[in-house]
């Protein structure tokens, strides 16, 4: 069974973990540079910057069998991060927290921008692309992300600014 949470500083370490391991799973098939991998993973996958997250987003974790095999963090109706242990893929963690998300989101647009890797996850998610956005700064400066939106008729009264 999945339980969806919300990410504490207890969780910060266990979270860190999930990225690093889904960095590393990724880079290959994203077309990282050794480079890009090794600052991806020195700069955002340490407890410190989880810490950051959970200040700046709402951040939430997927348990599964008292493990923390998931992560989350949204601002609004923007994905800021999504994550799922590569050892417990295709068990519906993602879409567990994909549906945490939709259901806090109060917006008629939920928006994400992701690697490669993340588009087919996103577009089974009802998601669309919509574009490309290049990252100016950090460990992906000068990549290409694809943005995908999400249009929920369902929650057009509702907007919010």
């Amino acid at each position: 069974m999945i339980t969806i949470r919300q990410m504490t500083a207890h969780d910060d370490l266990a979270v860190s973990r999930i990225v690093s391991a889904c960095t590393r799973f990724i880079a290959g098939p994203d077309g990282f540079t050794p480079e890009q991998r090794d600052r991806l993973i020195v700069e955002r996958c340490q407890p410190a910057h989880m810490a950051v997250n959970r200040d700046r987003y709402s951040c939430h974790v997927a348990e599964q069998d008292g493990s923390v095999v998931g992560f989350v963090a949204h601002s609004g109706s923007s994905i800021e991060e999504l994550f799922v242990d590569p050892d417990h893929h295709r068990q519906g963690i993602g879409t567990a927290l994909f549906q945490k998300v939709e259901a806090d989101c109060q917006d008629s647009v939920l928006t994400v921008g992701t690697t490669g890797f993340g588009v087919p996850f996103y577009e089974a998610m009802g998601m669309h692309v919509t574009g490309k956005r290049l990252v100016t700064f950090g460990p992906l400066e000068g990549r290409e992300l694809i943005q995908l939106e999400k249009r929920r008729p369902d929650r057009a009264g509702e907007a919010t600014a």
